[in-house]
């Protein structure tokens, strides 16, 4: 009898470390997950809203993030019972109003290249029974309402492009125009469904340039060639497939300055219909 008792405390003793040991593997593998993002919590939303300009508009109809905060990495999930939809405005590191991305309801889910800082502004659903002209949120309803909607971020919020200008200048790129290579030297044919840039002058004082592209037209012309040069003689070349882009969705290309370190000049063809930012940045 004596034996058994020792044998089967030794078995319980075992499995309550294998359970620990399990639940220690399992809380590792969930902080490794959560470990690169943040939450922002519902107390940063207040009574207020945005106008067009990203500026703040008094009103107790919609809520609203006073501070503007780092948006690298945002995700917003809404509760899936939540009655409501919300805007998202992005903000360059200068403050200013770069977009705003209206009426979304469900998952948002965009690392938006572009931007260092956003706001988001809430708006409830009115009752039935309330016309809009008599709706507000109550002052305690806030926080509630703020709750359904989950929030995250990276938690490095470092932005690339501080120290770097926007090299792409819509007034200096030639329409209907695409850069190739012909006897290893850049030559401009014609091509009605591109446009490409002038020389875009490469320096020692970044290591790699981000291009970003997004195109409005799903019927256009899907690539982006990128040619760097030194007198005109080809010394890097790099061709991106983007028919796998989503209409209006934001892709980048990165090309090391290593790569091409005798080239003097950057040139870049893309949709004719694309907006584009070029930046230089180091890591």
């Amino acid at each position: 009898m004596k034996k058994f008792f020792n044998k089967k405390w030794v078995q319980i003793v075992c499995f309550a470390l294998v359970c620990v040991t399990v639940l220690g593997i399992l809380g590792g593998v969930t902080a490794s997950v959560t470990n690169d993002t943040k939450k922002i919590s519902a107390s940063v939303f207040s009574r207020g809203g945005l106008d067009e300009n990203g500026k703040y508009v008094k009103t107790n109809k919609t809520l609203y993030t006073e501070e503007a905060f780092g948006c690298i990495g945002l995700r917003v999930e809404p509760d899936f019972e939540a009655n409501l939809t919300y805007d998202v405005y992005y903000y360059d590191y200068k403050n200013n109003l770069i977009e705003i991305v209206p009426g979304l309801s469900d998952v948002y889910d965009v690392d938006y290249p572009l931007a260092k800082m956003c706001r988001i502004v809430i708006h409830p659903e009115i009752p039935s029974d309330v016309s809009e002209k008599d709706f507000e949120v109550g002052y305690f309803e806030v926080r509630k309402i703020a709750k359904t909607l989950k929030i995250t971020v990276d938690k490095n919020q470092d932005y690339l492009y501080s120290d770097s200008g926007n090299f792409y200048d819509e007034d200096e790129v030639t329409d209907g125009q695409i850069i190739t290579v012909t006897d290893g030297k850049a030559t401009v044919t014609n091509d009605a469904t591109m446009k490409t840039t002038n020389k875009i002058e490469i320096t020692d004082q970044f290591e790699k340039y981000d291009i970003f592209v997004r195109s409005s037209s799903a019927y256009l012309s899907k690539s982006v060639s990128i040619i760097a040069t030194s007198a005109d003689v080809v010394k890097y070349t790099a061709n991106f497939d983007l028919t796998a882009a989503n209409v209006d969705e934001w892709c980048r290309m990165t090309v090391e300055v290593k790569k091409f370190e005798e080239a003097d000049y950057l040139r870049v063809s893309l949709p004719s219909d694309a907006e584009c930012y070029i930046f230089g940045y180091n890591d």
